[in-house]
């Protein structure tokens, strides 16, 4: 809700009210500030609910409410999906987002200026999360979760984290940087977002600790305090993924 100015006028005593004066700027208020104002005010929202199947909750602060399609989401909101239900968002650089069923999620921070590099980061709590992630020259990408912090260019991919806050990483087009969020070697270079060193390097071709994953190979999977190790591909898995994300 935005508030609109009212003007008022006081006469001095004896004097009547100029009708007109009142009835200029009633129109004034109507007309020249709720027009304009509303026109001008730059939208801070990250991304937007497109589409929901089932119930969920955002929650900012000490606000919540109930999740609805074209909820505005700003950097600071989390998102929590029941069970059985599908949530999708789209952001303001065209990527594309789906969470699957209890998923929780946080906008850490979304910068998607015209002409500007991109800065973008969100934590996964638990749960899936699909992404489509619409190519940008230059900036950042990541999504963290308690155990592993992803970086990308433009791509497709899964990321999910179950109960005992493992991380698995699926790509579907694309190339993923994956690396575990608290090495075994205590360096935490990807505490925050940003931070991580290990997974920018690999896109210079590097040393690091992460790992460069791609279309056609196994998924990586990260528990909390060991290094990320990348499993066989798994297409019956990687379906069942798939399905989990469906909004149909």
């Amino acid at each position: 809700m935005r508030l609109v100015p009212v003007f008022l006028w006081t006469p001095m005593p004896g004097q009547p009210a100029p009708r007109a004066a009142l009835a200029a700027l009633a129109l004034l208020a109507l007309l020249g500030w709720a027009g304009p104002a509303a026109a001008t005010e730059p939208s801070t929202a990250a991304c937007e609910v497109r589409s929901l199947k089932g119930s969920a909750q955002w929650q900012q602060g000490t606000r919540q409410g109930a999740v609805q399609a074209g909820l505005a989401v700003p950097v600071g909101m989390e998102l929590r999906t029941a069970k059985g239900a599908r949530l999708k968002l789209h952001c303001a650089d065209d990527s594309v987002l789906v969470m699957a069923e209890q998923s929780r999620l946080l906008v850490e921070h979304f910068e998607a200026m015209a002409g500007q590099p991109r800065m973008a980061s969100f934590l996964l709590k638990l749960g899936l999360l699909g992404q489509k992630v619409a190519p940008v020259a230059g900036g950042h990408w990541q999504v963290r979760t308690p155990s592993a912090v992803t970086a990308v260019r433009g791509t497709e991919f899964l990321v999910e984290v179950d109960g005992r806050q493992a991380t698995q990483v699926h790509v579907l087009s694309g190339e993923v940087a994956v690396e575990s969020r608290e090495p075994p070697d205590g360096s935490a270079a990807a505490s925050e977002p940003f931070s991580s060193k290990g997974v920018q390097a690999q896109w210079r071709g590097e040393a690091g600790p992460g790992i460069v994953l791609q279309p056609g190979q196994g998924g990586v999977r990260c528990q909390q305090g060991r290094s990320c190790a990348q499993g066989r591909r798994d297409e019956a898995a990687l379906q069942r993924l798939q399905q989990r994300l469906a909004l149909d």
